[in-house]
């Protein structure tokens, strides 16, 4: 299945689901195809993505780079392990 064209109907228990307090997610996933490309430009540098990165901190901040992610000062956040 991919794309649009995946379209399957499922059967669901509504009662379950109400009585469970379960929450159904749906979202969307690039294709495989799309991925690889996209590790592509990242290998092969083609985009420069050092705008997008606010910090990159070591594993002995982990705990600050979380504190950053969390107040939303900073939009990405790398820790490197």
């Amino acid at each position: 299945m991919q794309g649009q064209q995946a379209k399957k109907d499922i059967e669901v228990d509504f009662e379950s689901l109400y009585k469970r307090e379960l929450t159904i997610l749906s979202s969307y996933s690039a294709t495989p195809e799309s991925l690889e490309r996209g590790f592509n430009y990242i290998k092969e540098e083609k985009v420069d993505f050092s705008p997008l990165i606010s910090s990159i901190l070591p594993i002995e901040k982990f705990k600050e780079g979380l504190e950053l992610a969390l107040s939303q000062k900073k939009l990405q956040n790398f820790i490197l392990f």
